[in-house]
């Protein structure tokens, strides 16, 4: 038997699980997702739940497969700021937030903090290289992006992406590594019009492109 703590609501809550996983496993999901508030924009969960449901993810890998821990963060949103004013800003950030939403569908679940434009993802049971090819997506999608009011700017992101298939992996160091990862690819990224994703297990930095 292993002993989990989780976190809700500033009570910590044993989870008592099996090897054959005999854990009530979908009423504390419930519980978890009752009432869960949303970031400014309301387009994302708040962050505040990320590391509960990072948990929950990851207690599920002996049974249900791996899970994977994206971080995003929008390249040159200060640039869009300064140049084309707050409003600019504000609408890039927005249009950001549903291009993930949209991509990342029923497939995971997606956080942000209440500022800031970094975003967290949580992604079960899909094999790392279809969170790849999800990760891909996402950023094609947020290249493709465009803002009626201010036609110029572009928007492009830099993604990290890692992975684990041990219930037992911290879900610290998951997130850490995730976090690693993105900053790896902002570093790579020279400008703002392509997106970087850096992937766990590898030294290469994919760009990803604009489709149109």
């Amino acid at each position: 038997m292993r002993d989990i703590a989780l976190l809700l609501k500033g009570h910590e809550i044993s989870v008592k699980i099996s090897h054959q996983g005999r854990v009530r496993k979908s009423e504390i999901e419930q519980q978890l997702k009752s009432g869960r508030d949303r970031e400014p924009f309301r387009v994302l969960i708040s962050k505040r739940h990320f590391q509960v449901d990072l948990r929950l993810a990851i207690i599920k890998c002996e049974s249900q497969g791996p899970v994977s821990v994206g971080v995003i963060d929008m390249n040159g949103l200060k640039a869009i700021n300064d140049t084309f004013g707050h409003g600019a800003g504000d609408e890039a950030i927005r249009s950001y937030l549903l291009a993930v939403a949209g991509v990342l569908e029923t497939k995971g679940e997606a956080y942000r903090g209440d500022g800031g434009d970094e975003v967290f993802l949580v992604i079960p049971t899909l094999a790392f290289s279809e969170a790849t090819q999800l990760a891909k997506a996402i950023l094609r999608q947020i290249n493709n992006e465009r803002l009626a009011q201010w036609p110029d700017v572009r928007l492009s992101a830099s993604f990290g992406l890692a992975w684990t298939e041990d219930p037992a992996h911290s879900p610290d160091d998951l997130s850490r590594n995730a976090d690693e990862l993105m900053y790896r690819a902002k570093k790579a990224s020279k400008d703002t019009s392509t997106s970087r994703l850096a992937l766990q297990g590898t030294e290469e930095i994919e760009v990803i492109g604009q489709d149109i």
